[in-house]
């Protein structure tokens, strides 16, 4: 009988190690992304109520002639009423913009402080004979967050 030859079984050390420096190279990419992506989708509830909002204004405007600078509550005749906030702080009230009754502006303030962002705050500005303009007052939340 000839004898077998025994291969052992298993990885080696260096093996291991660069498996795990891989997965870790791989890790610190991914990461950082997957919590933009996460923050993209939060802010998305904002941005999808100041569009309603955004609406809503715009047939209080055509109905009334101003524009609604109050809490909605205050505003009799406003026709939406806002879902509860998840990821923003409560819905804050409508201010007047540079134009008065003529234009509004609303902020709506992140509730917690993500990873990536910080806290920031979102804003929604109409005035008279300007595109919309909505902005965020953190760099990172304007390049990632506000829609193109």
């Amino acid at each position: 009988m000839a004898a077998r030859k025994v291969h052992p079984a298993g990885f080696t050390l260096i093996e291991v190690l660069v498996c795990v420096m891989i997965i870790g190279i791989l890790s610190a990419l991914a990461v950082p992304q997957y919590f933009k992506s996460i923050e993209h989708d939060k802010a998305s509830e904002a941005v999808n109520l100041m569009m309603a909002l955004k609406s809503a204004q715009d047939r209080y405007w055509a109905k009334y002639g101003v524009y609604c600078n109050a809490a909605i509550a205050a505003c009799s005749g406003f026709d939406y009423d806002p879902p509860p906030l998840k990821y923003y702080n409560a819905m804050p009230a409508f201010t007047a913009g540079s134009a008065g009754n003529q234009s509004w502006s609303l902020v709506l303030t992140r509730n917690q402080t993500p990873a990536v962002y910080g806290a920031y705050k979102m804003t929604y500005d109409i005035e008279p004979n300007a595109a919309p303009k909505m902005t965020c007052d953190n760099s990172s939340c304007v390049q990632d967050l506000i829609p193109k």
